[in-house]
């Protein structure tokens, strides 16, 4: 069941699709604080000195639901039970820049 929900994870997005929908969250300022704009010149470098990978951690949920819908009858336990170091590692994997 490894390789199958390994090969389920590289097609849930394309690499070009997670950066994009990370620049879009940076975009709309609710990751931000409010003095973002006294501490970086724009938001993207404020969230990669001061963003604690809110947005990655999103998606990687985001992910991890959509296995837990298709391989374990939308059943989270198994990602808590006996997966969790798998999924990270096969989401790291197809998604780099996930990884925080």
């Amino acid at each position: 069941m490894e390789t199958e929900i390994r090969q389920y994870i590289k097609e849930i997005f394309t690499e070009n699709e997670v950066l994009q929908r990370i620049e879009d969250e940076i975009a709309s300022g609710d990751w931000l604080n409010e003095y973002w704009e006294d501490e970086a010149d724009d938001e993207f470098e404020w969230y990669r000195d001061y963003g604690r990978g809110e947005i990655e951690t999103q998606i990687i949920d985001e992910i991890i639901d959509k296995v837990a819908k298709r391989f374990f009858n939308n059943d989270l336990d198994f990602y808590y039970k006996s997966l969790y170091g798998d999924i990270n590692s096969f989401i790291y994997e197809a998604y780099p820049m996930l990884e925080c």
